[in-house]
């Protein structure tokens, strides 16, 4: 019995923590948008779609980059021949990433590919652990909804204008079915002005207002420009590592093969296969971490803060977004390998040269 009363104390207090978020301090039902909101426009060009803008997660990288360059310099300002403390640890994490790559890229190309993985790995991991921090997605600008707005959400916020999302926080749907097919624009502006109405109807406050929040601070692989942009830079790499090892003809011979219709299609088939990476690096990392962001959310909102089932998926969501740094510092690296590898056995021995060194 002495063993059992702690398992039923610990569940009974899971379960009135339960009630006690769901059903007392009600947090705000999340509203999630795929892209990343505008905080700053720097240049209106007269169009949404091309003005120039910062988003908040263009804003949460810079500040990603500024912590951790702060993090390298306090670990490495004092460095001593038998490392200690914050310097050990740091110069092990970089140790077995060096490790990992001499494994897979050899001693002879391993010093080259160093700093592009190790940059992948620890930028794409630090960032997704810092989503996981309660700043993210719930303090930002606040922004009125409106008809006439050029994209229109169909879903607001209830709330004060502070920018904060508070335990209570109700969310409204706003039916705008109605207005898709009016062409005229003012027309339009006007059936959506209706909709906001009819769905907020006796449910605003004096002291309230309706519209989204602009999060501050978002998850930057939540966007999926940003590992679009980590795809092409380890693309860009890839290709120039392969050019500058090889040179320009040999490797380009890898995608325009005229020798025969087999080596021709080969070469097509290659092509297709790097713009292919492009997409699966971006969706994989985005897919993964959108995901989790959202799993997060809505058990945030189903439980609530207080909860202490919640350490379970944060935990669950800093593994992930580790494995995520390490799938995609990885299939880099071996893609530089195959890079910069020979186009066949027979080339390379021609040559006088290994394709690469195993460790």
């Amino acid at each position: 019995m002495s063993k059992r009363l702690p398992i039923l104390a610990a569940v009974f207090v899971t379960i009135g923590l339960l009630l006690l978020s769901v059903f007392v301090l009600k947090p705000a039902k999340p509203i999630i948008d795929i892209k990343g909101e505008k905080l700053v426009t720097i240049a209106d060009l007269g169009n949404d779609a091309i003005s120039i803008s910062i988003t908040n997660t263009l804003f949460t990288a810079w500040v990603a980059i500024a912590l951790l360059l702060a993090f390298c310099f306090f670990a490495t300002r004092k460095k001593e021949m038998i490392p200690s403390g914050i310097y050990n640890f740091f110069e092990a994490i970089l140790e077995g990433i060096l490790s990992l790559v001499v494994n897979i890229a050899g001693e002879k190309n391993s010093r080259r590919f160093f700093p592009v993985i190790a940059t992948f790995f620890l930028y794409i991991t630090f960032a997704n652990w810092l989503s996981l921090t309660p700043l993210f997605n719930t303090i930002g600008m606040f922004e009125p909804i409106g008809g006439e707005k050029a994209e229109f959400h169909t879903k607001a916020l209830i709330m004060s204008d502070s920018g904060i999302v508070m335990p209570g926080t109700k969310v409204v749907d706003i039916d705008d079915t109605k207005c898709v097919d009016i062409k005229v624009e003012h027309e339009a502006t006007e059936c959506r002005e209706a909709a906001i109405e009819a769905a907020t109807d006796g449910k605003v406050k004096d002291n309230q207002k309706v519209g989204t929040i602009a999060p501050f601070l978002r998850g930057i692989n939540t966007d999926l420009m940003t590992p679009l942009s980590f795809a092409l830079v380890s693309a860009f790499f890839v290709e120039w590592w392969g050019i500058s090892t090889l040179g320009f003809g040999t490797y380009m011979s890898k995608f325009f093969n005229f020798k025969g219709p087999i080596d021709f299609f080969v070469g097509i088939l290659e092509g297709i296969a790097e713009i292919a990476r492009l997409i699966s690096f971006s969706f994989r990392l985005f897919g993964n971490m959108m995901a989790g962001e959202i799993l997060l959310l809505v058990m945030t909102f189903l439980v609530g803060v207080t909860a202490p089932i919640l350490i379970i998926f944060y935990g669950l969501e800093m593994f992930v977004g580790a494995i995520q740094a390490f799938v995609f510092g990885t299939l880099t690296l071996v893609f530089a390998v195959l890079a910069v590898s020979h186009h066949g056995p027979e080339q390379s021995m021609r040559e006088g040269v290994e394709p690469h060194d195993h460790h």
